[in-house]
């Protein structure tokens, strides 16, 4: 795993502790702040760090 993966996998666990229904909101507000500043501060955009470009990018044929 590079260090970019892991950077995306980190933003993602701390994305999904932010939305999760019993992270109280105080604790999701920081989490989310954290993320955006994690995902500004090394150029991340959210597609990459939730996996949809990489998904989206397999669900194509090519021909």
């Amino acid at each position: 795993m590079s260090s970019r993966d892991s950077l995306h996998a980190k933003v993602r666990a701390i994305l999904e502790k932010a939305n999760h229904p019993t992270t109280p909101q105080a604790e999701a507000e920081t989490a989310l702040a954290l993320a955006f500043r994690l995902m500004q501060k090394y150029d991340l955009d959210e597609d990459a760090v939730s996996g949809r470009q990489a998904r989206d990018a397999s669900s194509h044929e090519v021909t």
